[in-house]
Parts: C-alpha cells; sequence; structure tokens
C-alpha cells in the first residue's frame, strides 16, 4: 500500500491536511516574493537629478522626501547624535558660504569630507529632505548659541535661519530594508513549512509502508461499517479493533497495544489552551491523539467519551494519570 492508493479512502484526509502545509508554503513563497519584487522596484526607481538645496531654501519650496544636493565649504561641525557610537551617523551642521544647513552624515561620509573633500574647494553631498525632530531642533539651537552665538536663535526664530529640514545623507537613497525584511522573514516561514511538509511527508510513507496491505485491507473496511464512531472535529476514527486519527501525523493503533491511557492538558495563565489523549503502548511509546483547543465546545467530554471506548475495547488500560497508575505502567511494562 501506498499514499496515491489511500488518496481516495478515508485515511486520505490525512493526506490532505498535509499537503495544506504545502499550499500554505507556496502561499508564503509568493508573498516573499512579492516583498522582494517590491525592493527591487524600489531600488530600480530612477530618482533624477537632485535638486540644489541651497536654491531650494532660498525659494522657500523645500518639501520632506525630495532628493536633493549641496555643496558645502567648511569643514562639518557634529552638534547631536542618537548613538554615542563613534562609526554611527550623527547631525552635523554644513555651511554653504555663509548660510548655514543640518545634514545626517555616516561615518564613512564624513571621513571621506575631511580627508579627501575640499580638495577643490568643497564637497558636494547628496541625500534625501527630512523634517527634524523637536528634540533635535532643541540640540542644535543650544550648540548653535554655546558655538557661534553672534545671533542667537530660539525655537520662534530657528525657522528663519536654518529651517526645519535637513538632508539624510546617511540612509540609503533607495530604503528598502522594511521591504527585505518582509522578503526574509516571509521565506523563512515558507522555508519551514516546507521542510515540515517533506518531513511528515516521508514520516507518512514510511508509516503507510509498514503496515501489511493485508492488515490495510482490514483498517479501511472497519472504517466504512456502521459501527465506526467518528469525529469529525478531532479527525478521530473508533473501529472495532483500532484507533485511527487521521490528523497529521496519521497514527493507527490496535486497541490491545494500549497499555496506559490519560488526558493531557496544556494552560496559559490559568485557561486551558489544548486538551488531547496520550496512549502509552506495549512498545513504551506515547502517542498524542484527539488534540482539540480548550476553547472549542465541550471538548473535555468528547475526550471523555472518546476514552470510554478505547475502555470498553480493552477493560485492562490503566486509565488516568495518576500516582498508582504511574507505578503500575513502571512495574508492568517497564513505562517511566
Amino acid at each position: 500500500m501506498n499514499l496515491k492508493e489511500l488518496k481516495n479512502t478515508k485515511v486520505g484526509v490525512s493526506l490532505k491536511l498535509m499537503n495544506r502545509q504545502l499550499v500554505t508554503a507556496i502561499v508564503l513563497t509568493v508573498i516573499a516574493l512579492l516583498f522582494f519584487g517590491w525592493s527591487y522596484a524600489i531600488h530600480e526607481e530612477d530618482l533624477g537629478e537632485p535638486a540644489n538645496f541651497a536654491d531650494m531654501v532660498a525659494n522657500g519650496d523645500v518639501e520632506d522626501d525630495q532628493y536633493v544636493s549641496v555643496n558645502i565649504t567648511r569643514e562639518p561641525r557634529l552638534f547631536g547624535e542618537t548613538n554615542s557610537d563613534e562609526k554611527e551617523a550623527k547631525y552635523y551642521f554644513l555651511w554653504n558660504g555663509s548660510y548655514l544647513y543640518i545634514g545626517y552624515l555616516d561615518y564613512d561620509t564624513y571621513q571621506d569630507i575631511i580627508e579627501d573633500g575640499f580638495k577643490n574647494g568643497n564637497y558636494t553631498i547628496y541625500g534625501k529632505t527630512k523634517v527634524l525632530s523637536k528634540e533635535m531642533i532643541q540640540l542644535a539651537i543650544e550648540a548653535y548659541n554655546r558655538d557661534y552665538g553672534e545671533e542667537f536663535l530660539t525655537s520662534t526664530n530657528y525657522a528663519n535661519y536654518i529651517g526645519y529640514l535637513y538632508i539624510d545623507a546617511a540612509t540609503p537613497l533607495h530604503d528598502t530594508q522594511y521591504q527585505n525584511l518582509g522578503g526574509v522573514i516571509f521565506a523563512i516561514l515558507a522555508l519551514g513549512c516546507y521542510v515540515l511538509y517533506f518531513i511528515n511527508r516521508n514520516r507518512m510513507n514510511r508509516f503507510v509502508q509498514s503496515i501489511s496491505k493485508t492488515e490495510w485491507n482490514r483498517i479501511l473496511d472497519e472504517m466504512e461499517q456502521d459501527s465506526v464512531k467518528y469525529d469529525k472535529k478531532l479527525h478521530l476514527y473508533l473501529t472495532e479493533n483500532y484507533v485511527i486519527d487521521v490528523s497529521v501525523p496519521l497514527q493507527i493503533i490496535k486497541y490491545k497495544e494500549i497499555v496506559w491511557m490519560y488526558q493531557h492538558e496544556i494552560k496559559q495563565y490559568g485557561m486551558t489552551t489544548l486538551r488531547n489523549i496520550i496512549l502509552v503502548t506495549k512498545d513504551k511509546k506515547k502517542h498524542t491523539m484527539g488534540s482539540a483547543d480548550g476553547f472549542k465546545k465541550q471538548p473535555k467530554k468528547e475526550l471523555t467519551e472518546i476514552m470510554e471506548w478505547i475502555t470498553s475495547k480493552n477493560p485492562e488500560i490503566l486509565v488516568g494519570f495518576t500516582k498508582e497508575n504511574k507505578e503500575q505502567a513502571k512495574d508492568l511494562y517497564g513505562i517511566e
């Protein structure tokens, strides 16, 4: 028996649930590609020629998020920082002749200005205009009044001298960090789903082949009988001789192989978030079946009814997670 032969049987539900993992992986891959495509489109955007920042300020038509350039004729003067690391970008006073502007320069740009920038008498900075925060405006006012102070700046006259916009030369002109981050996150999630799908498929394939064709015919025949008990919500079949979980992973256990059974609950902040049944078999393996989150209608009652059915098929099963049952399981079957 192979997976293809089981596709159109009731056990095929497990295959369909497993294939959802593949569909999820494909959807996540598409989303990741959309993010990377968005990033590529931004990166390839033609910004055109930069506008002259000095002319724009003089004409009063400077706006936020414009691609601009400005020639500076003096060494930039540091006045503000958001990170004390000397290699992080910082805020500087920039001079174009007698005109003063503010620039946000990265470490490499600043070093280039100092080392090679004034060989021809000036240095051109490129970037995008951005609005200064109130905190940085206050720092600029305090620094200017302290170091230069020819005409004292205040929060009311600041805009007349320097303005509220600065040149950001530190952030890449084509800033795609959020698009790339989104693409990476969805790509990792997609990879996880692909890995999970192939692991589950490989396990299911080995499990299916471990059961003889004769026994498969018996299992499938019992699943079609009128006496079968089926819980659609839990994907659980209770036949004459087997408990069959057709979720992922597929599990089929003979009642006579079960030696201990109990309900297991997971709680968070005092609330039950997950309930399931643990079946311990003679080979000392623990099987989790009938998982239901704590918010589904009467999951505890449903699990109890399932356990009663299983017990009716094998009255020798130890039922419940108690100290006595734990000791018996250890003494009789060597189960820790």
